[in-house]
C-alpha cells in the first residue's frame, strides 16, 4: 500500500506484488458531498481535497497513514492501515460549524485482480459481471477475482453492513461522477476472455448517506480490502511482514535470474551461434582446452575480455567454458526465445535435467542458495515470533519492528520493479537495426548505497541494482570501423549521471571496446566493466551470503544497528524482545534546532525554504554517523484565530545542506538543515507561531530517535508583529514536572501560551496572579477553565501532541507548568513559548490561492473569503479580474468571462464567507498556456487568486509533466519528452510507453510509420529512431 503525500491518493497490492487495485492512484477514490456541494481527492470531476489539506497524508505509527481536510463546511480524517490481510480505510467526518449540514460520502474502488482490471465480483453465492446495486446491504463481504472459473487470486471486501448502498460498477461510468451514479444491469464490467479496459474494467462504489449532521457531531465509516479478513494481532502482522520480507528476497533472486536469462537468449536467437561461439571458445582458450586456440575467438572480443578478466583463475574459466557450452548447446537459436530464456534460467540456477556443468558458489548452486536462505530465514522467523508470543510486549514496540520490516522488504520490491523494468527494456531494444547493434554498453557509477548498476552482454549481467541508479544510453563506437545505423540498447534514464561503457557489433562479429567516462561523476567506464565481469563471472569465489547480499542489495540478515554494533533483527528480538526496543534510536539526542526567518525572497510558487541549525550529540560509547529521521519530523503552525490547536505537517520536506558528520562519543556536531512549508501568498494560511521539529537516529535503519524543536517566522506585511519567548524547553520523563514565571511585556491584545511536543503525553498548566488555573484537574479528573478571558484547547488528544490557551486583553505575569503524565524511554523533549499579539486589525484571508480551469468546460471552484484573525469585520469585500493571456499567444481570455456568485459583501470578525468562482473559455482559444490574476479587496487590503487554462493542440504528457512537440508542423509528435529537442531519449521513452494509454489513444500524433489507419507498433518506434538518425547525420 502506498498514499500519495501530494494528493491523498493511494495504491494497493499483495505482499508479493499482485495487484488489487488498478495501479495508478488517481482511479481509486473518495467523495464527500456537503449541501449538494462535492469534493473528491480526485479532483478531476469535483473540487479537489488536496486545496484544503489540514495535515499530511503522514505516516503515523505502524503501517498506517492519517489525512486530514478542513473543508469549507466541516472536517475530514481519513486513515488507512495494514491489518492483517487487509487494508483499513476509516474516515471520520466531523461538522465543526456552527450550522447543521447535509452530509453524504461515497467510495469508489477501482479493482484490478492481478492483471485482470475487470475483476468478476462473488456475493452471497452469485458471480456478477453485470453492474449491481445492493440497497442496505444484508451482506459484510464480497469477492474480486481474478478469473472465472477457479480464481488464482481473490480480494477480499470487509463492509460493516450499514452502508446506504454498494454498487458493482463499469469503472469508467462512476468514476466520471464523483456521486450519484445509478448501475445499469445492461452494462458487463467483465468480458470473458479481457483482461483490461475498455472491455474489462469493473470497480466498487460504496455510499453512505449520512443525512443532517448537527454542528459538533460526526460520522465514522470503515472498510476493509486485501486478501483475508482483518483478524490478526500485531504479532501476526509481524509476522506476516517477515514472511513478506523472505518473499520479496526470493522474488528479487528469481528476477536477477529471469533477466539474466532473458539477455542471453535475446542475444542468442539474434545473433545465433556466433554469439554463443565466441563466450565459449573465449574461456575454452583462456582454460587451456584442447582444440581452442585464439584465433577461435573473435581478435578484438579476445583483446578486450582479456584485458577485462586477466585475473580469472583456470579453473574458473573452465567452469565457465563448461557452463557456457553445455547451456548453449541445450537450446538452438532458432527456438522460441521464451523457449529458449526457460531453458537458459533452469540452467542458471542449476536445475536443468540432466545438467553437469554448473555455476557454483561456494559448492552451491544458485538454487540450493535460496533454499538454504528460505531454511534458515524460516527457522529464525518462527524462533522469534514464538518468543514474542509468550514475552507479549507492546503493540508500538511490535509495530516499530513491523515498520523496520516494511522498510527493508519495500527497498528490496523496488530494486525488483526496478530490474525488471530495466532490463526488460534493454534486452527488448537491443533487437532493433539492421547492421550495427549496440550489445552493451551502459551505465552510472555508484548510488547512495554503494551499488554500481551494470549491465553486461558478455557473460552474467551484473549485480547490484538499486533503485536509484541510472543509465544513460550508448553513443559512440570506437576501432574505426564503418557503421550504417547505430540503435541504443536500452531505453532507461535517471539520474543526473552520464558514465558509459561502450559495446557495438559489425554485422556477423562481435567486438568491445570501452570508452574515456563521460561527465564527471563515478569510476571510469572500464572499472565498471571489470567490477562487472568479477561480480558476475568471477562468483565461483563468493560466499553465500556475499551472493545473496549481490542479488538484493541487502545482507541475508536484516541488518539493524544499535549505537555502533551491527545486530540482526531476529537476534534483537530473541534477546530482548521489549527492553532492547524501548532505548532503539536513543544513542543521539538534539539538544537543540535555531529559530529561523523567512522573508519574501526565499518563497517561490507558493512554496518558502528556510534553513535551520540543529546541534546533534552523541551520547554512546562509540562513534556515530546519525541520520535525520523524516517520519518523526513535523513544521505545524500555532494559530492565533482559533484554540483548536497547531495544525500538523503543512509542510514534511527537510534535507541536510551538506552529509552529516560521524560525531565522536560524547560530542556534539552543528548541521544546516533546509526545509520547505506551503506558503500561500507570501505568508502561512494560519497566523501565529510557526514550529519546526526535527528528529534524528544513530542510524537510517532505526524506528524513533531524539527530537527537539525551533521557530520559524514569516516576515509578512499582511499580518501583525508578533512578539515570541520560549518558556520552556527540554527533556521530561513521565512523573516530572517544570514550572516557568512569565512576564508579558507591553499591553498586547492576545496572548498564546503553548505547549509542542514529540511523544507521549504532555499536559500544560497556567496560573495568574490570583491563583486562578487553567488545565487538567487530577483530583477531580475535569479541565479547569479559571482565568478570565481564557479560551483554552483543552487536554491533547489521540495523535495530538500540542496545547494552546490563548488569552485576550492578558495581565502582566503568569506561571506555565508542563507536567510529563506518560513517556517512553529517557523521556519526550517539548517546548513551550508565549506569544504576544499587539495592534491587530481584520486579516483577509482567501482560499484557494491558484485556480486552473479545464479548457473544454472551464472551471466553477468554491472561493473561501475568512477573517483570519478574529479582530473585526471585513467590509465591501470585491472582486476583480484582469484578462488571462499568454506569451505564446496574442490571443486572451477576456476579462468578463470571469464572475463571482456574490460581490461586495461583508466577512464577520473570525468567520468565512464562500462564492462560487467561474470561467468560461473561448471555444476558438489559440493553444497555450493563459494565466492571469482576480484580485480580492477589503478596505486597504488584498489578496489575489491565480487563474490559468492550457489549451493544447496535440496528445497530453506521456511522462512528466510536459506534453510531446510538434517541432517541424508535420503533425508528428517527435518529442516525446516535450524537453524542445528531438534525441534518443525520445525513442527510449517512445518505445518503453507505447503501448500506454495516453500513447494509443492518441495515435494520429504519433503515427511516424504512415499507417492507415493510425495505430502504434513497434514499427512506428523504429520509424522514429530511423528518423532520429537522419536528423543527427
Amino acid at each position: 500500500m502506498d498514499v500519495s503525500t501530494n494528493t491523498g491518493q493511494f495504491r494497493l497490492w499483495t505482499a508479493d506484488d499482485q495487484a488489487l487495485l488498478y495501479p495508478t492512484g488517481y482511479t481509486s477514490y473518495m467523495t464527500v458531498r456537503v449541501d449538494g456541494e462535492l469534493y473528491d481527492t480526485n479532483g478531476q470531476s469535483a473540487n479537489f481535497m488536496g486545496d484544503y489539506f489540514s495535515s499530511g497524508p503522514t505516516k503515523t505509527g505502524s503501517a498506517s497513514s492519517e489525512t486530514s481536510w478542513n473543508l469549507p463546511e466541516l472536517a475530514v480524517d481519513r486513515e488507512i492501515s495494514l491489518d492483517g490481510e487487509a487494508a483499513r480505510f476509516t474516515v471520520t467526518v466531523t461538522n465543526d460549524d456552527d450550522t447543521a449540514h447535509d452530509v453524504d460520502m461515497r467510495y469508489l474502488f477501482d479493482y484490478q485482480v492481478a492483471n485482470q482490471d475487470g475483476a468478476p465480483v462473488f456475493v452471497q453465492g452469485n458471480v456478477y459481471t453485470n453492474e449491481r446495486r445492493f440497497e442496505s446491504p444484508s451482506f459484510t463481504q464480497n469477492l474480486t477475482y481474478d478469473q472465472i472459473p477457479d480464481p488464482n487470486l481473490v480480494g477480499v471486501m470487509t463492509n460493516s453492513g450499514q452502508e446506504t448502498y454498494i454498487d458493482f460498477v463499469y469503472w469508467q461510468n462512476a468514476f466520471n461522477e464523483p456521486y450519484g451514479y445509478t448501475p445499469d444491469p445492461s452494462v458487463e464490467f467483465h468480458e470473458p476472455g479481457s483482461t483490461s479496459y475498455p472491455a474489462s474494467d469493473s470497480a466498487g462504489v460504496l455510499t453512505w448517506e449520512f443525512g443532517q449532521l448537527d454542528p459538533g457531531e460526526e460520522r465514522t465509516v470503515t472498510v476493509f480490502y486485501g486478501i483475508g479478513e482483518p483478524e490478526q494481532t500485531r504479532i501476526d502482522d509481524l509476522d506476516s511482514a517477515l514472511q513478506g520480507f523472505r518473499r520479496a528476497v526470493t522474488n528479487l533472486l528469481s528476477s536477477n535470474v529471469e533477466t539474466r536469462a532473458q539477455a542471453h537468449a535475446e542475444l542468442y536467437a539474434e545473433l545465433g551461434e556466433e554469439y554463443a561461439d565466441n563466450l565459449i571458445n573465449y574461456f575454452g582458450n583462456d582454460a587451456g582446452i584442447s582444440g581452442i586456440g585464439p584465433d577461435d575467438v573473435d581478435p578484438e572480443l579476445l583483446n578486450q575480455l582479456r584485458t577485462l578478466t586477466d585475473d580469472l583463475a583456470t579453473p574458473e574459466s573452465a567452469a565457465l567454458y563448461e557452463f557456457f557450452d553445455e547451456m548453449f548447446g541445450a537450446a538452438s537459436p532458432d527456438d522460441p526465445v521464451s523457449e529458449i530464456q526457460s531453458t537458459f534460467e533452469s540452467y542458471l540456477r542449476g536445475t536443468a535435467s540432466g545438467q553437469s556443468a554448473e555455476l557454483r558458489i561456494n559448492g552451491r548452486t544458485i538454487a540450493e542458495l535460496e533454499s538454504a536462505f528460505v531454511s534458515d530465514f524460516e527457522t529464525r522467523r518462527a524462533d522469534a515470533i514464538s518468543t514474542l508470543r509468550s514475552e507479549n510486549p507492546p503493540e508500538d514496540v511490535v509495530g516499530d519492528l513491523i515498520d523496520l520490516v516494511n522498510e527493508k522488504t519495500d527497498r528490496i520490491r523496488s530494486r525488483q520493479s526496478g530490474l525488471t523494468r530495466q532490463l526488460g527494456d534493454a534486452v527488448s531494444a537491443i533487437t532493433n537495426g539492421d547492421e550495427i547493434r549496440v550489445l552493451g554498453g551502459q551505465l552510472q557509477a555508484q548510488d547512495p548505497d554503494g551499488d554500481a548498476l551494470t549491465f553486461l552482454n558478455a557473460g552474467l549481467i551484473g549485480e547490484g541494482f538499486a533503485e536509484t541508479s541510472g543509465i544513460s544510453g550508448t553513443a559512440l563506437l570506437s576501432g574505426g570501423a564503418e557503421v550504417d545505423s547505430l540503435v541504443s540498447t536500452h531505453g532507461i534514464y535517471s539520474g543526473d549521471t552520464e558514465t558509459c561503457a561502450l559495446g557495438w557489433l559489425q554485422y556477423s562479429a562481435m567486438y568491445w571496446t570501452t570508452a574515456a567516462t563521460w561527465g564527471e561523476t563515478g569510476p571510469a567506464a572500464n572499472n565498471i566493466v571489470q567490477a562487472a565481469i568479477s561480480e558476475g563471472m568471477e562468483a565461483l569465489g563468493l560466499s553465500a551470503d556475499a551472493i545473496l547480499n549481490d542479488f538484493t542489495g541487502i545482507e541475508i540478515e536484516l541488518l539493524t544497528g544499535l549505537g555502533n554494533v551491527p545486530v540482526t533483527l531476529i537476534e534483537f528480538l530473541l534477546e530482548d524482545p521489549v527492553g532492547s526496543v524501548d532505548d532503539f534510536g536513543q544513542a543521539v539526542t538534539i539538544p537543540s534546532v535555531s529559530d529561523v526567518e523567512i522573508s519574501e525572497d526565499d518563497i517561490e510558487s507558493g512554496v518558502a525554504e528556510g534553513t535551520t541549525t540543529v546541534t546533534i550529540e552523541n551520547q554512546s560509547d562509540d562513534p556515530v554517523t546519525p541520520s535525520l529521521n523524516r517520519d518523526q519530523t513535523t513544521l505545524r503552525t500555532n494559530g492565533f484565530r482559533s484554540v483548536g490547536g497547531a495544525t500538523p505537517d503543512v509542510g514534511s520536506v527537510l534535507a541536510p545542506t551538506e552529509p552529516i558528520p560521524t560525531i565522536p562519543p560524547d560530542e556534539s556536531r552543528d548541521v544546516d538543515v533546509r526545509f520547505w512549508i506551503p506558503a500561500d501568498g507570501g505568508g502561512p494560511r494560519i497566523i501565529g507561531v510557526n514550529e519546526l521539529e526535527v528528529a534524528a537516529s544513530s542510524s537510517p535503519y532505526q524506528v524513533g530517535g531524539s527530537g527537539a524543536i525551533g521557530e520559524y517566522d514569516f516576515e509578512d506585511t499582511r499580518f501583525p508583529d508578533i512578539l515570541s519567548q520560549d518558556v520552556l524547553a527540554d527533556l521530561i520523563a513521565s512523573g516530572e514536572s517544570v514550572t516557568e514565571t512569565v512576564t508579558i511585556d507591553g499591553d498586547p491584545d492576545r496572548v498564546i501560551f503553548n505547549l509542542s511536543y514529540g511523544a507521549g503525553d504532555l499536559d500544560l498548566h497556567l496560573y495568574d496572579s490570583q491563583g486562578n488555573h487553567v488545565g487538567r484537574n487530577y483530583e477531580s479528573g475535569e479541565f479547569d477553565n479559571d482565568i478570565p478571558g481564557a479560551v483554552p484547547s483543552g487536554p491533547d488528544g489521540a495523535g495530538r501532541s500540542y496545547e494552546q490557551v490563548r488569552i485576550d486583553d492578558p495581565d502582566d505575569e503568569y506561571e506555565v507548568e508542563v507536567v510529563g503524565l506518560e513517556t517512553s524511554g529517557s523521556g519526550s523533549n517539548f517546548s513551550s513559548r508565549a506569544s504576544e499579539l499587539s495592534g491587530v486589525d481584520a486579516i483577509l484571508n482567501v482560499s484557494p490561492g491558484s485556480i486552473q480551469a479545464d479548457p473544454n468546460t472551464g472551471v466553477e471552484r468554491r472561493v473561501t473569503v475568512e477573517e483570519a484573525a478574529d479582530a473585526g469585520s471585513l467590509s465591501n469585500v470585491t472582486f476583480s479580474t484582469e484578462a488571462l493571456t499568454s506569451p505564446d499567444s496574442t490571443d486572451e481570455v477576456p476579462a468578463g468571462n470571469v464572475s463571482v456568485s456574490d460581490n461586495n459583501f461583508d466577512v464577520g470578525a473570525g468567520e468565512t464567507e464562500a462564492v462560487t468562482l467561474s470561467m468560461d473559455v473561448p471555444d476558438d482559444l489559440e493553444p497555450g498556456t493563459f494565466t492571469g490574476d482576480v484580485t480580492v479587496e477589503s478596505g486597504h487590503q488584498e489578496a489575489t487568486i491565480g487563474l490559468s487554462v492550457t489549451v493544447r493542440t496535440g496528445p497530453p504528457p506521456v511522462v512528466g509533466s510536459s506534453p510531446p512537440q510538434d517541432l517541424d508542423g508535420d503533425g508528428l509528435f517527435r518529442d516525446i519528452d516535450g524537453d524542445g529537442q528531438v534525441t534518443i531519449a525520445d525513442v527510449q521513452i517512445f518505445f518503453q510507453n507505447r503501448n500506454s494509454a495516453v500513447v494509443q489513444n492518441n495515435a494520429e500524433f504519433f503515427n511516424f510509420d504512415g499507417s492507415e489507419p493510425a495505430d502504434v507498433t513497434i514499427a512506428d518506434v523504429q520509424a522514429l529512431f530511423q528518423d532520429f538518425i537522419e536528423r543527427t547525420e
